[in-house]
């Protein structure tokens, strides 16, 4: 019975201990948030928040409010992905409890569309004219990044 009381009482002790540690999350000290700058118009970019709290440790799952300077060059969603909308500079901010960050976010233009060109031969290749007077068909595949020059 001694040794059942004993056992009760450390037991008793022991979790008096653990439930005494102290489980509050600390403050939020520094915030601050990264990103690419750039993005062009359709694009994205993903915003990276960093919360320090006053130990110096990340203040994880915290609640974070995002808000864009111009919606009609760049929109922030509730997770921080930007999006290009239209060329242009928009800043981003970021807000947790009385902490706001922001960076300024530059939208370009998307790339204009390239041609890639091959020439058919006219379906009627029989005709007795001469090569400087058959016409030829072109066709013209648009493509980002490559510029289009006609002669």
């Amino acid at each position: 019975m001694r040794n059942a009381l004993f056992a009760a009482a450390a037991f008793a002790a022991l979790s008096m201990i653990a439930c005494s540690e102290d489980t509050t999350a600390l403050a939020v000290a520094s915030f601050a948030i990264t990103a690419d700058t750039a993005v062009v118009v359709g694009g994205t970019t993903q915003i990276i928040p960093v919360e320090k709290d006053q130990n110096g440790g990340v203040a994880d799952d915290m609640t974070i409010l995002y808000a864009s300077s111009d919606t009609t060059i760049a929109t922030i969603s509730t997770t921080g992905l930007v999006t290009g909308v239209g060329p242009g500079v928009a800043t981003i901010s970021a807000t947790v409890e009385s902490h706001t960050a922001t960076t300024t976010i530059h939208v370009i233009p998307a790339p204009p569309p390239t041609a890639d060109t091959t020439t058919t031969p006219p379906a009627d290749s029989s005709a007795t004219t001469s090569r400087s007077e058959k016409a030829e068909a072109v066709h013209v595949v648009l493509r980002p990044g490559n510029p289009l020059f006609l002669s």
